[in-house]
């Protein structure tokens, strides 16, 4: 009986250090790791090819106004993956998305989130656009 308790004394006691082995390892290099779900890092890549979006008939004609805000997710080729509307009129988004899909980037060593933001006036035939 002697033998089986200092057996599982001496795993209990190596089980500990391996989880504080494990949690120190954790606290020093997790804040380092870039995870799959982690969004790419937003920055201001250089536009070379910029599409002015079609303001839509619809809203000229109920002089719709405002701003669409987008998220554009920037290949490393410099083209969009994917362009996210953040905010701005429902009738608005669609032209918006459109356009920027059709931008271009310079090519850079990372895919980046790229902020942008058009503001629609009935006044004009296209948005024009503010970069943040």
């Amino acid at each position: 009986m002697r033998n089986a308790n200092f057996g599982y004394a001496k795993f209990i006691t190596m089980y500990r250090r391996i989880t504080i082995a494990l949690l120190g390892l954790i606290v020093a290099v997790g804040p380092t790791l870039a995870f799959a779900g982690d969004p790419p890092p937003e920055s201001k890549r250089k536009i070379v090819e910029i599409v002015k979006p079609t303001y839509p008939q619809i809203a000229r004609t109920m002089r719709i106004s405002g701003t669409v805000k987008l998220e554009a997710t920037v290949g490393r080729n410099g083209k969009p993956k994917l362009v996210d509307a953040k905010g701005g009129h429902p009738t608005l988004i669609k032209a918006a998305v459109d356009a920027v899909r059709d931008w271009r980037w310079e090519p850079g060593p990372l895919e980046t989130v790229e902020p942008v933001e058009m503001t629609f006036s009935p006044d004009s035939q296209t948005g024009s656009m503010h970069l943040r």
